[in-house]
């Protein structure tokens, strides 16, 4: 037995071992296996769940504070059988459908982050084309969800619904590497979608500390050389004996580290920072959409206003670069309506 394994057990974890699903043509082994205990975990320990109120699946390296778990659910009791992480985070736009979400998506990993859907690309780009087709016959999923996280309640009535839900997400998955993708359209078909509770992510940071702690290789495998963004780290905090720093394979996101394994790239404890108040300025033509500081902003909370879309960050075909409206200190790829419907003068603050 490992220290580490000894240390997990002494902490009150029970340490299962996990026999590996057979891989599939598209999808590797490794990655089935964490799909099917992300969303089928009662198929191999039942007896775990017997008397549980919530299963919390988390598949990403990510902190959470256990101590405030209960207490964050309790407020969730009885109202819905998912709750589920507003993708909308990445854009920074919290207007844009699901389906618009979805469809943005699936395009930026097929032709820019293509590492995350190598294995099952020609399935992927046939379930973004029915996809279209659904979305061009009227269907408007609502929302999109980011799976990097969630929360099922296990007493609600609807659970048996989610459970065939996630039997077809765990099927399906053998044949396309990107759950996300699923998860909207078999909601839908289960009429489940209006059940659904959303989070934000500014909300699960708050109440449960939640936070990256670690660094995926494979991310951004396509992007990560010219995405440069110089602090994401503005405004963010860790929890107790973490520090605050830029992702290792993204330079645009925080991640939290633990001070003792950071070394040379330790950081130090980040204060608290108050968002300043941000003032748009118009674009020059094909240009990056920048923002500016406000006179009464202080100048220690913002980024210089030419950051960061300078340092050559790539948007797929269509998009186009332009700082984020809520926080010029990153980046996002855009559409060219989306900076009509919200030009210079009109400032947007992700809830």
């Amino acid at each position: 037995m490992t220290e580490a394994v000894a240390a997990w057990q002494h902490a009150g974890w029970q340490i299962r071992p996990i026999a590996m699903v057979e891989r599939s043509p598209f999808v590797g082994a490794a990655r089935l296996t964490t799909k099917t205990l992300k969303f089928a975990v009662g198929a191999s320990f039942a007896e775990l769940l017997d008397d549980r109120d919530w299963v919390v699946a988390v598949d990403y390296n990510m902190y959470i504070d256990l101590s405030k778990l209960a207490s964050f659910l309790g407020q969730y009791e009885g109202q819905a059988p998912l709750l589920l992480l507003d993708w909308r985070h990445w854009p920074g736009n919290y207007s844009l459908s699901g389906t618009e979400c979805l469809l943005r998506e699936m395009r930026t990993m097929l032709f820019k982050w293509k590492g995350y859907i190598k294995g099952s690309r020609r399935n992927c780009e046939s379930w973004m084309r029915k996809m279209q087709r659904e979305h061009d016959a009227g269907l408007l999923l609502p929302d999109y969800y980011d799976l990097t996280i969630l929360f099922r309640n296990l007493r609600h009535p609807r659970s048996p619904d989610v459970t065939k839900v996630f039997e077809r997400m765990v099927e399906h998955s053998r044949e396309i590497e990107r759950d996300q993708w699923l998860m909207p359209y078999y909601l839908w078909q289960q009429r489940l979608v209006s059940s659904v509770s959303l989070v934000t992510e500014k909300e699960l940071k708050s109440r449960i500390g939640f936070c990256e702690i670690g660094h995926n290789p494979t991310y951004r495998s396509a992007g990560n050389s010219s995405d440069m963004c110089r602090d994401p780290c503005n405004g963010y905090v860790c929890p107790a004996g973490w520090s605050t720093a830029a992702g290792r394979s993204d330079r645009c996101r925080c991640s939290c580290r633990r001070r003792d394994q950071q070394g040379s790239r330790a950081s130090g404890q980040a204060a608290p920072l108050s968002r300043a108040s941000i003032t748009s300025v118009p674009a020059q033509p094909n240009q990056p959409h920048i923002h500016a500081p406000s006179a009464s902003a202080p100048a220690a909370a913002l980024c210089p206003a030419q950051l960061p879309c300078n340092r050559r960050f790539a948007c797929p075909p269509g998009f186009i670069v332009t700082a984020r409206q809520d926080d010029p200190c990153k980046c996002k790829c855009a559409l060219p309506g989306e900076l009509a419907r919200y030009g210079a003068g009109h400032n947007r603050t992700a809830t």
